[in-house]
């Protein structure tokens, strides 16, 4: 794929590909779209012909429901008596019939005797008492057996539409995405030779749902509201057909407009029209306003028009995504119109860079989330990865098998979407998904989320239910009381986040010094902290002597002020190279007594007092007193370079 001469979605060039891109892309649906011209190919029909008379109700505006089927259940027939016993067959006693099961020894329903052979002569006693009780008996359970009869047979045709109806509806639920349910009327019935050229299909329909209610298992037919009806016409005639539509714009419009309804009477003058209209002013199609429903097209002149009403399950044709692809021509062509980002990566190799800046003419769009997100569930690596590359693309494709986290991580983002303002739009193929999504969010979140689902999956109730929530979360919320809570936990937020900061310094630190590599600081004395405290219990046989080091710093500094300033004297007179010549700690061995080094420069100190008070000075040679003085001077001198080194050794 070459890359794109485009600047953005409103490139000309950008614009025309794409429209040429859509044009190709209505064509494939056309070529592999075979449209069903015999409603016998459908999964299920019920025939309103059918359907036993009151369930089906007249067209209301305030009543949207179409029948209502109760369930009834089929009840056991009458039991039969024990002398009865191997003389009804208990196959036929359980069968409802128009007749009863007869007596298997030939003993009439009118009480007349049973025939015995000639040659058998006179009939017993006992067989004339037998079988007078046997008819007494048989008689009252056939009364019984009768009025069960009636009611079972009065109620099969209702019971089977029931059993077809709650098929319908199971199949919805299990395969809701690829079967719909719809309100038929208008057959159209055009013969030929050929069966492929037949048509026998109706030409309006309307979405209905199919409800079961748990509890009694009733079953509710109803049209879904605000959907208007559909002429699929177009769908299946052509030319070859003799079909034209240019007459049909009324009639499309009345049948496309929200208030129509199948069953009423603008519906019949609808299709009466259309009858009228649909091949030609000069050629009218008979019109049937009739329920029945009867085949003609083996016929080849045979053109008619039926009411014929009927609930069809049939799988979702393609006219929906043709209508889809019309769309997008329509919009391409409207002034100031836009490339979509979707199908221009079709077209071009976009970097990331790109797509963001697709729909922005000043070239840059912001990031999808703030730098610092707030994800009310747990996030692993993975997840937080993709939720990284949204900062940077327009689309992320997340793929991976059941359990891996992927609705995870799409909740996340919802909520961080959400808490930052913005509006989310969730798509998915299944209805099923959309509810598991759902209940995975807050429980405070699920009543801000407006879920619309297929209409025969229940999505018209789910969605009243949503807005429904919506509406009293807005009558019951204080805007500015929220917004306050709003500011309040976000400083809240900050607060935290500055805390958990400072505490990930902290712990940086510690781990920064427990890793550091210490340059030596004494012979032997290098490395990490931990190397360096085993060093030290190494030697403590050998530095016994030393003065055990405080386990806290003293709340006194170790130098007087007198000693402070004399140190910073002695750095100042000889350079900060004092301190690098004393740091080091000699020998003990080579070290004196502490008490003979204080002895010793005490007596020091006090050997020229004691040398003058013996002979005072004046009387002393000029060059006995310059000596004394110099070694006056000398002394202090090595007092002074005694003092430094106990001071600098001492503040190392």
């Amino acid at each position: 794929m070459a890359r794109p001469a485009v600047r953005d979605g409103s490139d000309p060039k950008a614009i025309r590909d794409t429209r040429v891109l859509v044009d190709c892309l209505q064509d494939l649906v056309r070529g592999a779209y075979r449209p069903v011209r015999n409603c016998a190919k459908y999964s299920e029909v019920v025939w309103f012909a059918d359907v036993p008379e009151g369930l089906v109700r007249r067209s209301k505006d305030a009543d949207s429901r179409v029948m209502v089927v109760k369930h009834r259940p089929p009840f056991e027939a009458p039991r039969l008596p024990a002398i009865l016993d191997g003389r009804v067959s208990v196959e036929a006693a359980a069968t409802a019939a128009a007749e009863p099961p007869e007596l298997m020894d030939g003993t009439s329903i009118e009480g007349e005797q049973a025939e015995v052979p000639a040659d058998e002569g006179e009939i017993p006693k006992a067989l004339d008492i037998g079988t007078s009780e046997v008819r007494k008996a048989y008689g009252a359970w056939v009364g019984r057996w009768r009025r069960w009869a009636q009611e079972e047979l009065a109620a099969e045709p209702q019971r089977r539409l029931h059993q077809q109806l709650y098929r319908m509806a199971k199949k919805i639920q299990q395969d809701g995405d690829t079967f719909e349910v719809v309100l038929a009327v208008g057959l159209l019935q055009l013969g030929a030779e050929r069966v492929s050229a037949r048509v026998r299909r109706h030409i309006v329909t309307a979405p209905v749902t199919l409800t079961v209610d748990p509890n009694s298992v009733d079953i509710a037919v109803s049209l879904v509201p605000g959907e208007s009806g559909r002429l699929e016409d177009m769908e299946f005639l052509s030319e070859s057909d003799g079909y034209t539509s240019e007459l049909l714009g009324v009639v499309r419009s009345d049948v496309e407009d929200v208030a129509f309804h199948p069953l009423s009477d603008r519906a019949m003058e609808a299709l009466r029209s259309w009858s009228q209209r649909a091949f030609g002013v000069e050629r009218t199609l008979p019109f049937d306003a009739g329920r029945e429903h009867p085949d003609l097209t083996a016929e080849p002149q045979a053109r008619s028009l039926h009411h014929a009403p009927a609930l069809i399950l049939r799988e979702h044709g393609q006219r929906s995504v043709l209508g889809f692809f019309e769309g997008i021509a329509r919009a391409l062509k409207r002034p100031g119109t836009q490339a979509p980002l979707g199908l221009a990566q079709l077209l071009y190799d976009l970097e990331p860079e790109e797509c963001m800046a697709w729909r922005s003419r000043s070239g840059s769009v912001p990031p999808a989330l703030d730098p610092e997100p707030l994800f009310p569930m747990v996030t692993n690596a993975a997840q937080l990865d993709v939720l990284d590359r949204l900062q940077h693309d327009t689309s992320v494709v997340v793929q991976g098998p059941p359990g891996t986290g992927k609705t995870h991580t799409i909740s996340n983002l919802i909520v961080v979407l959400l808490a930052e303002g913005k509006r989310v739009l969730v798509t998915s193929e299944k209805g099923q998904a959309l509810k598991v999504l759902r209940d995975q969010l807050p429980a405070k979140l699920r009543s801000m989320c407006v879920i619309q689902r297929n209409h025969w999956q229940g999505g018209s109730t789910d969605l009243r239910q949503s807005l429904g929530a919506l509406a009293h979360l807005s009558a019951t919320t204080n805007p500015d009381r929220l917004q306050q809570r709003i500011e309040d936990q976000q400083t809240q937020r900050h607060q935290l986040m500055a805390e958990q900061a400072k505490l990930r310094e902290r712990l940086r630190a510690v781990r920064e010094v427990e890793w550091y590599e210490h340059p030596e600081i004494a012979p032997g004395y290098r490395g990490r902290l931990d190397e360096i405290v085993q060093a030290v219990e190494r030697g403590t046989a050998d530095y016994q002597w030393l003065p055990p080091l405080p386990a806290q710093p003293e709340q006194l500094p170790p130098l007087t002020t007198d000693e402070a300033q004399r140190l910073w004297l002695l750095v100042t007179m000889h350079g900060p190279g004092i301190l690098d010549a004393h740091i080091h700690c000699p020998d003990p061995a080579t070290l004196p007594n502490p008490t003979d080094v204080a002895s010793r420069i005490s007596a020091l100190e006090a050997a020229p007092s004691k040398l003058l008070a013996r002979s005072p000075s004046r009387h002393w040679p000029r060059r006995w007193r310059t000596a004394a003085t110099r070694n006056s001077r000398s002394w202090k001198r090595s007092a002074d370079h005694y003092e430094s080194f106990r001071l600098v050794n001492y503040s190392c």
